[in-house]
C-alpha cells in the first residue's frame, strides 16, 4: 500500500479479523460454486468482499456504515483512492447486492429475476478478491508483515483456491468460455416464490453480461435469447 497508515492495535486487529473471515468465505464461495449451489456461491461472494472492503477502508481510517451494500462500499474506497475503485466491474457489484437481497421475501423483488454464469461469476470473485487481499496488508513496527491465509495458500497450492482459478493459474480470462458452465436462472413469483431452472452447457458470453433481467419469463418457462451469430437461438427450461 503506498503511503502507509499508521493504525492502532485494535483497528490492525479489525482489519486482520475481516481479512481472515473473508478469506474463509471466499474459499467457502469457491467450493460452493464448483458444487453447483450458484445462488448461495453468490450470497457469500458479496459478504467476503464486503469484509474485504471493510478491511481496505478501516486501514485507510474511513467510516464507513456497517452495511452489506456492496456497490456503495466500493464508492466509499472511490473518495479516497479512485484508482483501485476503477480496477472493478461495478455491474458485477451491483449484481453480488440483487442475488444477497433475493434472500428476502419483499415486495421489492416480486417478479425481478436473473441468470447467473457460474464459470463468469467465479472469474469475477477471483479477480476481485485477487486486487482486495492484499491491498490492506498489515505491517507491524517491528517491520514484521503479517502472512494472510491467502498468501499461505498459494505457497502451498491449495487445491481449492487454485481450482478453475484464472488468476492464480495465469491464463487469460476468455479461457472461462472455453469448458462447460451451469447457469442458474430464477424468478421471484407474485406470491413470493422462487423459481429456480439450471442451464448446463458451453460457457456462452451472453450469460456473461451480468444482466439481471437476462431471462425473460413466458408462461411457465425460462427464455435467455442468444445473439444471432450462434447456431442455437435459445436455451429454454421448464421451471424446477
Amino acid at each position: 500500500m503506498s503511503n502507509p497508515v499508521h493504525l492502532s492495535k485494535s483497528e490492525a486487529a479489525i482489519v486482520l479479523g475481516l481479512k481472515y473471515r473473508s478469506y474463509q468465505e471466499y474459499l467457502s464461495a469457491r467450493c460452493l460454486f464448483h458444487h453447483g449451489y450458484i445462488e448461495q456461491a453468490v450470497t457469500i461472494s458479496n459478504t467476503c468482499i464486503e469484509k474485504q472492503l471493510k478491511a481496505a477502508l478501516t486501514g485507510l481510517s474511513v467510516k464507513f456504515k456497517y452495511t452489506h451494500d456492496t456497490p456503495q462500499l466500493l464508492e466509499d474506497i472511490r473518495c479516497v483512492r479512485p484508482k483501485l475503485a476503477s480496477c472493478f466491474n461495478v455491474e458485477y457489484f451491483q449484481m453480488l447486492k440483487k442475488v444477497y437481497n433475493f434472500r428476502y421475501f419483499s415486495a421489492g423483488i416480486v417478479g425481478s429475476n436473473y441468470s447467473i454464469s457460474r464459470n463468469y461469476y467465479l472469474a469475477e470473485l477471483d479477480f476481485t478478491f485477487s486486487i482486495l487481499e492484499p491491498f490492506s496488508s498489515i505491517e507491524r513496527l517491528d517491520g514484521k508483515v503479517e502472512t494472510s491465509g491467502y498468501k499461505s495458500d498459494i505457497q502451498t497450492k491449495l487445491g481449492a483456491l487454485y481450482s478453475n482459478n484464472y488468476i492464480l493459474c495465469d491464463l487469460p480470462k476468455e479461457s472461462i468460455f472455453g469448458g462447460n458452465d451451469l447457469v442458474l436462472a430464477g424468478i421471484v413469483t407474485s406470491d413470493y416464490k422462487i423459481y429456480n431452472a439450471e442451464i448446463s452447457g458451453p460457457t456462452h458470453p451472453f450469460f456473461a453480461k451480468l444482466d439481471a433481467e437476462g431471462i425473460k419469463v413466458i408462461d411457465n418457462r425460462f427464455e435467455a435469447t442468444i445473439p444471432p451469430d450462434t447456431e442455437d437461438t435459445t436455451y429454454v427450461r421448464n421451471l424446477l
